[in-house]
């Protein structure tokens, strides 16, 4: 179901310059996660899992009242560039 949600809410809004990321986040004792000011970190890494293409981070965001489930726009938070990458080549 979660993967469902994801994949409409990636096809609804790819006209916009930002896609909405919806989850829930449960605690250990399965209650829900509430808290006024949550950061989300947001990575997109190569296929073999080694090296950082894209990175985001999203403050703020409000989960009070909300059973745990967020909805998060990725493309409206501080995205930070990766700096040093270099292809160097030997002959």
């Amino acid at each position: 179901m979660f993967c469902v949600s994801t994949t409409e809410a990636a096809s609804i809004s790819a006209s916009s310059s930002s896609l909405t990321f919806q989850g829930r986040i449960l605690k250990s004792d399965k209650t829900p996660f509430e808290n006024g000011n949550v950061s989300f970190v947001f990575r997109i890494l190569d296929p073999s899992g080694s090296c950082l293409i894209y990175q985001e981070q999203i403050d703020g965001y409000n989960m009070t009242n909300s059973g745990g489930v967020f909805d998060v726009p990725i493309g409206s938070g501080s995205v930070q560039y990766i700096s040093g990458l270099v292809t160097q080549t030997s002959f």
